[in-house]
C-alpha cells in the first residue's frame, strides 16, 4: 500500500469531490448575490453609497473568515464539510488542518497564473487514494467519512480482561511489522508490499492472560515470482456455490458467524453492515452481516489468514472489537488495531460475533 496510515480510510470519488466544488460554488454565489442585493437595496439614485459597499465587503470578508475556519478546524472545505468529505494527512492520517489553506492557496495561484487552465490538471486523480498533483504536493487525501474512517475518531485505550488483577501500565509498542500478520499483495514496481503494523499492546497481568501473546508466530511464505512480480492464484469455490474467493494463502481457516454462515477465510475478509473496500483492503472479500440493531459499522471489522488461525483487525469502528480467547480472557482491541487468535476463539463485534474455527 503506497501509504500505511491510510488504512481503513474510503478515498473520495471523482464525482464526490466535484459535488463539493458544485456546492461551494453555489454556496459562494449565494452569498455574494446576498451581500450585492442588500447593497442595491442601499442605492439613491442609481448609485451604491459608500455603506452598500462597505456592507458587500462586511459580507464577503465574513464569508472568506468562515471558510477559512471551517478549512482549520475541520480538514474541509465548505463543500466538503457539507456532503461528508475531509483531507487527511498521507503521512499520519490525522486531519490534515493547515495544509488544506495551503492547497487552495497553491490552486489559486496555478489557476491564476495560467488563466485557469492549470485546474485541467485537478481532474487527472492518481488511483488508489485519488490524489491529485496539488494534493500529493501538500501530503493530503480526500476521503469520504460516511463510508469508512473518520480521522476524528480516536482509538479506545484496550480492555483489560475481567476479572484479571490490575497491573502496571502497559508499555507503548514501537510500531513493527509482523511476520505473523499478512498484508494485501499487490502487483508493484518495487515486488510486494505488506502495511507495516504496529505491535499490539496487551495488559501486563497474569501469565495466564499473557499466554496466548507468547504464542509462537506462524511462517507466512513469500508469494513472489522469480521476476518479483506478485502472484495470485486462480479462483477456488468457498463453499457457497460461487468461485470468487482468491486463495492467498496455502491454508484456509473457517469462522462461524453467529447467524449460522461460514465463511473459509483464505484471504483478506471485510464485515459490516454494508462494507465496501477501504485503504488497504482493496482486494478483500465483502461480506455484509445483517444488523437491525444497527451495532456493527458498515465495514466494520477486517480478518485473513494467519498460519492456523486467523488476524483480526478493528477498522476503527464505532462499537469496537473484542477478542476471547478459552482460559486467556476478553479484550478490546483499539481503532485499526490487528491481532492474531487461534481456533475456538470468539470475535465479537457490536452485538454480532463469530467463532474461529466453527
Amino acid at each position: 500500500m503506497e501509504y500505511p496510515a491510510l488504512i481503513g480510510y474510503v478515498p473520495a470519488s471523482f464525482g464526490q469531490r466535484a459535488g463539493a466544488v458544485i456546492v461551494e460554488s453555489v454556496v459562494s454565489t449565494c452569498v455574494i448575490a446576498a451581500a450585492f442585493g442588500l447593497a442595491v437595496l442601499m442605492a439613491q439614485g442609481g448609485a451604491i453609497p459608500a455603506e452598500g459597499l462597505a456592507l458587500m465587503a462586511f459580507v464577503v470578508l465574513a464569508y472568506g473568515i468562515a471558510s477559512l475556519f471551517v478549512m482549520l478546524k475541520h480538514g474541509a472545505s465548505i463543500g466538503g464539510l457539507m456532503i461528508g468529505l475531509r483531507h487527511v494527512s498521507s503521512v499520519t492520517g490525522e486531519l490534515a488542518h493547515g495544509a488544506v489553506v495551503g492547497k487552495q492557496v497553491i490552486k489559486g495561484l496555478v489557476s491564476t497564473i495560467t488563466l485557469g487552465l492549470g485546474n485541467i490538471a485537478l481532474l487527472i486523480l492518481r488511483p488508489p487514494s485519488n490524489q491529485h498533483w496539488v494534493d500529493r504536493a501538500v501530503g493530503v487525501v480526500v476521503v469520504d467519512i460516511k463510508r469508512g474512517r473518520d480521522p476524528r475518531r480516536k482509538a479506545a485505550a484496550p480492555a483489560v480482561a475481567r476479572g484479571a488483577a490490575p497491573g502496571p501500565a502497559p508499555v507503548p509498542a514501537q510500531p513493527a511489522m509482523d511476520p505473523a500478520l499478512p498484508g494485501i499483495i499487490q502487483a508493484v514496481p518495487g515486488g510486494v508490499q505488506r502495511p507495516p503494523v504496529a505491535a499490539p499492546v496487551w495488559p501486563q497481568n497474569s501469565p495466564a492472560e499473557n499466554a496466548w501473546s507468547a504464542r509462537p508466530a506462524p511462517v507466512i511464505k513469500d508469494m513472489r515470482s522469480v521476476d518479483g512480480q506478485a502472484t495470485m492464484p486462480p479462483p477456488v469455490e468457498d463453499g457457497s456455490g460461487t468461485a470468487t474467493t482468491m486463495r492467498r494463502s496455502g491454508m484456509s481457516v473457517t469462522v462461524l458467524l453467529d447467524n449460522g454462515q461460514r465463511i473459509h477465510i483464505d484471504g483478506p475478509v471485510l464485515l459490516g453492515r454494508n462494507p465496501s473496500a477501504v485503504m488497504g483492503f482493496e482486494q478483500a472479500r465483502l461480506i455484509p452481516v445483517p444488523d437491525e440493531a444497527r451495532s456493527i459499522s458498515k465495514t466494520h471489522v477486517a480478518l485473513g489468514p494467519a498460519g492456523s488461525g486467523v488476524w483480526v483487525q478493528d477498522l476503527h469502528s464505532t462499537n469496537g472489537v473484542t477478542v476471547t480467547e478459552p482460559g486467556n480472557g476478553s479484550r478490546q482491541l483499539g481503532a485499526g488495531e490487528r491481532v492474531t487468535v487461534m481456533p475456538g476463539a470468539r470475535v465479537t463485534y457490536g452485538d454480532r460475533s463469530l467463532v474461529v474455527g466453527g
